[in-house]
């Protein structure tokens, strides 16, 4: 597997989960194109600044993947959110913004999700690329509808991460709510 990831441009971060860095010394040679992202509850390990240290440790060349929604669902807080980003901003690569429920499933983001996400923006490098893993609730719709759909998700996502603060809550259009409600399969 690691050959064929030697394949990536350097420019392509490729993201890893601690659970699968078996022998840290054969993922050194990538360097800071290695992101290591930070776990869910499903995880037992790389949640928290502690675990992450233990990581960088062994791979102090490699960057980090932020994921707002694992940082969300094991600590409702986000404290663990705000020690990471202070531990780890300048080696953040890539953010990934969804909404997870407690089994891991990802669906569309709710209005308690962005107001966590806003506590900590200010903390989130501007020049992070951002990943949007919320689930389409529309799809096998029309893709002028399914258009849309992404189109305000991506721009929820947005608000949720401008570090000037949270949108007020006559934005978030009641259709958005109720999209935002229902948990899908990942």
């Amino acid at each position: 597997m690691i050959d064929l990831l030697r394949q990536i441009p350097e420019r392509c971060p490729i993201i890893i989960h601690p659970d699968t860095i078996h022998a840290p010394g054969k993922w050194a040679g990538f360097g800071s194109q290695l992101a290591i992202e930070n776990m869910d509850r499903r995880k037992t390990d790389g949640q928290g600044v502690e675990e992450l240290c233990r990581w960088f440790e062994q791979l102090p060349s490699a960057r980090m993947c932020f994921d707002l929604a694992h940082a969300h669902q094991c600590d409702r807080t986000m404290t663990e959110a705000f020690r990471i980003l202070l531990q780890f901003k300048d080696r953040i690569r890539q953010l990934h913004i969804s909404e997870l429920d407690s089994t891991g499933h990802h669906f569309p983001l709710s209005y308690g999700s962005m107001q966590a996400f806003s506590e900590i923006a200010s903390l989130i490098p501007a020049e992070a690329p951002a990943i949007l893993e919320s689930l389409n609730p529309l799809q096998g719709e029309d893709e002028d509808i399914q258009r849309v759909w992404i189109e305000r998700e991506a721009g929820r996502a947005m608000r949720a991460i401008d570090p000037r603060g949270m949108i007020s809550d006559a934005l978030v259009s009641s259709a958005q709510a109720t999209l935002s409600s229902t948990a899908f399969s990942a």
